[in-house]
Parts: C-alpha cells; structure tokens; sequence
C-alpha cells in the first residue's frame, strides 16, 4: 500500500500545485497500484477514490468522473455488506451463543 499511497499523494501535490496533467497520471497510477494489491478491502481505497473523483470534477473530466463515482458506490456497497456479514449483533444475534 505504501507505493499505491506514495503515488496518489504525489498527484495529489501535483494537483494543489497547479501542475493538473501530471496530478491525473500520478494519482491514477497510485489508485492502480491500491486496487492491484487489496481491491477494494483497502482502508485508503475509498477516501482515494473520493478526492481522485473531485480532482477529476474539477479539470472537467467528467466521463471518467462518473465511472469512479461509480465505483466509489460498488464499493460501498461491498464495504456495507461485508460489515453486515461480520457483525451478527446487526441482525440482532449478538446474545446469543
């Protein structure tokens, strides 16, 4: 996770720092390397994604912003359906043994 993190953060610099071309590249290398290596169980994933897609809303992007904006929301949903499945007291079995 480190390099996939390094990335992002170093396209993120690029971003506030005005430099916006090499801000995408970076910060989609970054994401890249996050998915490839923990998919969407990565605690950083969705923060990423988050901000890459206001990047990405920002320059205007806005077909490659709506397809992370789609996977921001598979994401959650797998993220919400996994917590269901690991926390028995949510359905109400947490007294019972």
């Amino acid at each position: 996770a480190p390099v996939g993190i390094g990335e992002f953060l170093l396209g993120y610099a690029y971003w506030k720092a005005g430099d916006t071309a090499n801000a995408g590249v970076e910060m989609k290398t970054g994401i890249d390397v996050l998915n490839s290596q923990f998919g969407w169980g990565a605690p950083s994933y969705l923060p990423v994604l988050r901000m890459y897609a206001k990047y990405l809303h920002e320059t205007r992007n806005v077909a490659e912003a709506n397809e992370v904006n789609q996977r921001i929301q598979q994401a959650e949903s797998v993220v919400s359906v996994g917590q269901l499945q690991s926390n028995p007291a949510v359905f109400g079995f947490a007294g019972l043994h």
